[in-house]
């Protein structure tokens, strides 16, 4: 027994020494009823991401909780007039071709935020800097040595200049903006779960009165 109470410590304190040794994650919050926010990470992700990475949970006809009528998803995001909204957001990107270009096949996103969390992702978009010993010229101390470039390094300069001051306002809000929609995407159905969750534990709470009522008659020739 002494030996099982040895072997928790010892997993307790490297777990706690691990956590200390991690790259300290910033804060984001995200607003997942936020409709425009989703649709501008939706335009970035169409931009700079699905050359690479698809996201095989992610249907077409989901875009549409966001506000985006069909006609609008077949011109703007898949531009095929003939996408079936059953269909999801595919990379045109070779397997094969990326393993042998990157040395790694790129991740589907459709369940980023889940397997890794909306402040880790927002910080790893933020934590791209200019490495000349990297074969790409970019590292980022999440994943060191990875094989993406920092693909939105134009955008970020772009934004920087607009920005008043050294705060990078607009550059942490247009990321902000890809990690809404990630976290969309790794579950569409979220908003629409909550509201259903709710109206269910109103209908309990509305049916708890009748069943009291109920109980009350019948135990109260027992009671007596």
């Amino acid at each position: 027994m002494k030996k099982i109470y040895i072997c928790i410590i010892l997993l307790v304190s490297s777990f706690s020494v691990c956590a200390k040794s991690e790259y300290k994650l910033m804060d984001v919050d995200i607003d997942y009823t936020d409709t425009l926010s989703i649709q501008r990470g939706l335009g970035t992700y169409i931009n700079y991401c699905i050359a690479c990475h698809s996201m095989k949970e992610v249907t077409l006809g989901s875009l549409q909780k966001v506000g985006l009528t069909e006609s609008q998803i077949k011109d703007f995001v898949v531009f095929n007039k003939d996408a079936k909204m059953t269909e999801y957001l595919k990379s045109s990107l070779d397997p094969q071709a990326a393993k042998a270009g990157f040395g790694i096949v790129p991740p589907d996103l459709s369940l980023s935020v889940r397997s890794r969390g909306e402040d880790w992702l927002y910080t790893y978009f933020l934590s791209f800097y200019e490495d000349s010993q990297s074969s790409h010229g970019w590292n980022n101390p999440l994943i060191p040595g990875l094989a993406m470039p920092h693909v939105l390094a134009n955008i970020e300069n772009e934004l920087k200049k607009v920005s008043v001051g050294n705060n990078n306002i607009e550059y942490n809000n247009y990321i902000k903006d890809l990690v809404t929609f990630l976290a969309f995407a790794s579950e569409p159905n979220r908003v629409d779960r909550k509201i259903i969750g709710l109206y269910v534990v109103l209908f309990l709470i509305f049916l708890l009165i009748p069943f009291t009522l109920l109980k009350n008659e019948f135990w109260k020739d027992i009671k007596k």
